[in-house]
């Protein structure tokens, strides 16, 4: 009876610890930040805002790893901590200002380093928001359209510049190869033949 019991026992530990999530036993994620945090949520007045570390390295953070700080900036500087969680819900106080959050590694995390992001400027309402979210997209948009045409002619004008350097080449070998045809054909008259020169054919040639 005794025996039944143990094993009893054993099982039910047993059946414990298998449904113990593997990540416990995971070691702790250290080292320096990294990735890019970002704000959810539209910047306007009333609306929830969150940080969003899904992207942030080492990979495994959680939030007991971090310190959130929300700031709201007034100046280029010039900021005012309004908010110490995960989470920050926007007053009428930051109407036209820029809310800045600052993820910092608690003491003893491992990990070291503080990221920031901020949003734009708070709107009286979410349409608002949208309408200033869509026109920063399209902006971002068009500023790596060009970027990506400026490279592009770039390289079309290097290619150019190469294609030129390869025809002068040739121009050059075909002169040379004219030189040595006439001192062939004239071999007494090779005095009155300008010197050949790798980069003078063409001039040689014409002076004769």
């Amino acid at each position: 009876m005794e025996r039944k019991r143990f094993l009893a026992v054993v099982m039910t530990v047993m059946m414990v610890i298998s449904m113990i999530p593997s990540m416990v036993f995971a070691a702790a994620p250290s080292g320096e930040l990294g990735g890019k945090l970002k704000i959810k949520g539209l910047a306007a007045v009333g609306v929830v805002v969150s940080a969003d570390y899904a992207k942030v390295t080492p990979e495994g953070v959680t939030d007991e790893d971090f310190t959130f700080s929300w700031s709201r900036q007034t100046g280029e500087k010039e900021l005012t901590q309004v908010g110490t969680e995960k989470t920050y819900t926007i007053t009428q106080d930051d109407l036209g200002c820029r809310l800045v959050l600052d993820l910092t590694p608690v003491d003893g995390s491992g990990l070291t380093g503080t990221l920031t992001a901020k949003t734009l400027e708070v709107a009286a309402t979410e349409e608002e928001a949208k309408a200033e979210d869509t026109q920063q997209a399209e902006t971002a948009d068009g500023t790596e359209n060009a970027q990506l045409e400026e490279t592009a002619d770039n390289a079309e004008g290097s290619q150019d510049s190469e294609n030129q350097d390869t025809d002068r080449t040739e121009d050059v070998q075909q002169d040379y190869c004219t030189y040595e045809k006439l001192k062939c054909l004239f071999p007494h008259s090779r005095h009155l033949l300008p010197a050949a020169d790798s980069g003078k054919g063409t001039e040689g040639l014409t002076a004769m």
